[in-house]
C-alpha cells in the first residue's frame, strides 16, 4: 500500500498542470498523446525511439530523456528513471531537470527529500509557472504524507494562480473530504466554475460522489458509476484513480466486496 501511495503522490504532480514536453516530430507527438492518455508503456516505447535517434547534446535528446524518465516513474520503474536522470545530469550538469527530480524522489519513497527539493525549487525558480508548479507539488506531498489541514491551507492559496488553480482547488476539496469536512467540500464543489476543462469537471463529479460516500450515502454513486467509468477509460487522472481507491475501501468497510471489486 505504501508503494501505491507513493506512486499516486508522484502521479499527482503531473495532473494536467506540470511541465510537459511537446516535439515537432510525429513520433514524439504520438508519445505525448500516449502519456496524456495514461498509456505510459507506449509513451515510454516512443520516447525511447526518439531519444535513440537524437544526438546526446540536442534539445530533442534532453526532452525525450526527461519525458522517458517521467514515463518510467508512472510505470513504477523508479530504478530505470533514476538511471536516465543520472545520465542526463552527467551529460548536462548545468541543465535543471525541473520537477522530475522531486517526483522521482517521491517515487523512491524519499518523501522528506522530495519535499525539500520542491521547496528549494519554489524559492529559486525564476519562471513563475515553475514556481507555482513546485509549490503545488509540495502541497501534494503534504496532502498525502503530512498534515492534511496544512496542505489544504496551502492549496487554498494556490487556487488564485491560473497556472495551477483548477487542480489546486480539486486537491483542496479532496483534502477536506479526507478530513471529513464534508459540508465545506460540498460548498466548494457547488461553487466551482461549471465551464472548466473536461478533466476538471470529471474530477469534481468524482469528488462529489466521494463526499457522499464519506457521508454514508451510496445511492448517487451506484447510479452514476457505470456512466462515469466509460468516461474514465480514455482520460485516466491520478486524482480520480486515487479517489476511486478510497471509494473501494469504503465499499469494503461497508461489506460490499462486489462493488469494491468493480471499482
Amino acid at each position: 500500500m505504501k508503494f501505491k501511495l507513493i506512486s499516486v503522490a508522484a502521479s499527482l504532480l503531473s495532473c494536467g498542470v506540470l511541465w510537459a514536453y511537446s516535439f515537432s516530430q510525429p513520433e514524439s507527438a504520438m508519445a505525448d498523446e500516449a502519456f496524456a492518455a495514461g498509456d505510459y508503456e507506449n509513451a515510454a516505447r516512443l520516447y525511447e525511439r526518439v531519444r535513440n535517434a537524437a544526438s546526446a547534446g540536442d534539445d530533442i535528446w534532453i526532452s525525450s530523456t526527461l519525458a522517458l524518465a517521467r514515463s518510467k516513474v508512472r510505470l513504477g520503474d523508479a530504478a530505470g528513471a533514476r538511471k536516465l536522470l543520472d545520465e542526463f545530469k552527467k551529460r548536462h550538469p548545468v541543465h535543471s531537470p525541473g520537477l522530475l527530480e522531486g517526483e522521482l524522489l517521491a517515487a523512491e519513497g524519499k518523501i522528506s527529500e522530495a519535499e525539500s527539493y520542491f521547496s528549494d525549487l519554489a524559492r529559486s525558480a525564476k519562471d513563475p509557472a515553475e514556481r507555482a508548479e513546485a509549490e503545488l507539488a509540495r502541497a501534494c506531498l503534504e496532502l498525502r504524507f503530512g498534515s492534511v489541514p496544512s496542505a489544504v491551507e496551502k492549496l487554498a492559496e494556490l487556487e488564485s494562480d491560473p497556472r495551477v488553480g483548477g487542480l489546486a482547488r480539486s486537491l483542496r476539496i479532496y483534502g477536506l473530504i479526507r478530513a471529513r469536512n464534508l459540508e465545506k467540500a460540498k460548498r466548494l464543489i457547488a461553487a466551482s466554475p461549471a465551464g472548466g476543462r473536461g478533466a476538471e469537471r470529471l474530477r469534481l463529479r468524482i469528488l462529489s460522489l466521494l463526499a457522499d460516500l464519506y457521508g454514508g450515502k451510496t445511492d448517487t454513486f451506484n447510479a452514476e458509476w457505470e456512466a462515469l467509468r466509460q468516461e474514465l477509460r480514455p482520460h485516466p487522472d491520478p486524482l480520480v484513480l486515487d479517489t476511486l481507491d478510497e471509494a473501494a475501501r469504503l465499499a469494503l468497510h461497508g461489506n460490499s466486496p462486489e462493488r469494491a471489486a468493480k471499482l
